[in-house]
């Protein structure tokens, strides 16, 4: 079961903004979001297990 995904990324920081969403009708996916480093994040989908391509992730950094 894949209920936990792993990204990574070289932002250095964990003050990022992480946006998933549905890839097929746009609307938000509520997951619980862990900044495990200053290059990783995790996201926990709890007891579903997401299908290749289902959602879309966005991670950026935030500026203020």
């Amino acid at each position: 079961e894949f209920r936990r995904v792993l990204f990574r990324s070289s932002l250095g920081t964990r003050k990022v903004r992480v946006t998933v969403y549905d890839n097929t009708n746009y609307d938000s996916a509520d997951v619980a979001v862990r900044r495990t480093s200053t290059n990783q994040v995790t996201l926990d989908f709890g007891g579903y297990t997401p299908s290749s391509n289902e959602f879309h992730v966005i991670v950026e950094p935030c500026l203020v």
